[in-house]
């Protein structure tokens, strides 16, 4: 479970699955849909997030400036 809960979600046909919640953390589900996973918090802030795939995550940020999440 998601401290607070999420304000937006986006998952990709390859299972990657993140979300932020109304504080702008960023979270990633981390483990396959069909067992037991848990959600990690990632560092920084957004307010909106789009997963394309694993390496194809983007995201806005309360003051409107894009990022892209890079490993």
């Amino acid at each position: 479970k998601v401290p607070g809960g999420l304000t937006d979600i986006s998952a990709a046909a390859d299972g990657t699955v993140w979300g932020v919640n109304a504080n702008h953390e960023i979270f990633r589900y981390i483990g396959d849909q069909d067992s037991t996973g848990h959600w990690k918090k990632i560092s920084g802030g957004l307010s909106g997030i789009s997963v394309g795939s694993r390496s194809n995550v983007w995201g806005i940020n309360p003051d409107g400036a894009i990022y892209r999440f890079t490993n």
